[in-house]
């Protein structure tokens, strides 16, 4: 860091609420704050859309549709706002499925968890394109239980809903009986699937 001449003038980092939903930039220093919601999905590109995947029997999937992964978490997200200026926000976010792998192999080859650690994640590329790369930034004082247990509850509550929306479209588009929705009681560790890549344009699928 370089040194400062105004240190007057520096002004305190911004905090944004709690409720935020976030989405993971490049250069992210990003902590963990909660178990994880996971639930997967279908990104319709035709469509500009995303509905859910219902599992087995799943319409999309039938049709050559790749699912993806989705793996949201409470966070707090320490960037630079458009003026080079420190932010830290908190809020919901959804963490690419490739840091989610990387954060967990990671976290196991040093006998901890990923809430243990910062996590600075890389973006380049864009749309299909998109890669990411994630390494840890330094140890964080382990939450509470209570803590953990309250973010995780939160972040549930809210992607109950989120999933709930996503299954509503798929009834929508494919008029077949709603799946079941299942909270999740604790983090899983997920089998290695497929990140989802779309190869067919669902607007061409016939339902």
């Amino acid at each position: 860091m370089p040194i400062l001449d105004n240190e007057e003038e520096v002004q305190k980092p911004k905090q944004s609420t709690s409720d935020e939903f976030l989405t993971v930039q490049n250069k992210d220093i990003v902590t963990i704050k909660s178990k994880v919601y996971h639930l997967r999905s279908h990104w319709l590109e035709g469509k500009k859309t995303s509905a859910s995947c219902a599992g087995e029997g799943c319409a999309f999937c039938k049709k050559g549709l790749n699912f993806r992964n989705e793996y949201h978490y409470f966070v707090s997200i320490e960037r630079k706002d458009e003026k080079g200026a420190p932010v830290t926000l908190e809020g919901f976010a959804r963490i690419p499925a490739s840091s989610f792998f990387d954060m967990n192999e990671i976290s196991k080859a040093m006998g901890k968890t990923k809430r243990d650690m910062k996590w600075l994640i890389l973006k380049s590329g864009k749309d299909k394109e998109t890669r990411y790369t994630t390494s840890p930034m330094g140890e964080v004082e382990p939450l509470p239980d209570d803590v953990l247990e309250d973010n995780t509850q939160r972040l549930s509550r809210v992607k109950v809903a989120y999933e709930q929306k996503l299954i509503d479209k798929y009834n929508e588009l494919t008029q077949v009986e709603k799946p079941v929705v299942t909270k999740p009681e604790k983090e899983v560790e997920p089998v290695d699937e497929p990140n989802g890549t779309e190869d067919v344009d669902p607007s061409d699928i016939p339902f």
